[in-house]
C-alpha cells in the first residue's frame, strides 16, 4: 500500500463505484430485479450515498483517494467520470424500486461530463 497520509483514511472511492457497476451489469444481463431487490437498501443505497458524500463541495469532484492499486493519492479524472456514471446507475436503480426522491438526488449529484 502507498505510504499513508496522516489523518487520511485509505479509502478507494473507485472501488465503491465498481460495486454499482457490477450490480448494473448483473441486472442488464439477467433482468432479475428480485436478485437485486435485497441489495438495494444494504448495498446500492449505501454505496451511492457514499459517492454523493465523498465529493468536494466546491468542485463536486470526488475528494482525493487512493487508486485501485493503492499507488497514488489524488483525484484522477477517471474516478470522477466513473463515480458519476455509477450515480446515474444508482438513480436508475432507485427508479426501478420506485424511490423517486433518491433517483433525483443521485441524478442531481452526478456531474454532466462533456462527451469526448
Amino acid at each position: 500500500m502507498a505510504a499513508g497520509r496522516e489523518g487520511v483514511l485509505p479509502i478507494q472511492e473507485d472501488s465503491t463505484a465498481l460495486i454499482l457497476w457490477a450490480l448494473l451489469a448483473s441486472l442488464r444481463c439477467s433482468r432479475d430485479v428480485e436478485f437485486i431487490r435485497p441489495l438495494y437498501e444494504t448495498l446500492i443505497l449505501k454505496s451511492a450515498n457514499f459517492l454523493v458524500a465523498h465529493r468536494d463541495s466546491d468542485t463536486q469532484l470526488p475528494i482525493p483517494s487512493y487508486d485501485l492499486w493503492e499507488e497514488r493519492y489524488g483525484v484522477p479524472l477517471v474516478h470522477g467520470r466513473r463515480s458519476d456514471r455509477r450515480l446515474r446507475g444508482a438513480a436508475n436503480f432507485a427508479r426501478v424500486f420506485q424511490d423517486a426522491s433518491r433517483a433525483e438526488t443521485y441524478d442531481t449529484a452526478a456531474i454532466r461530463w462533456p462527451r469526448a
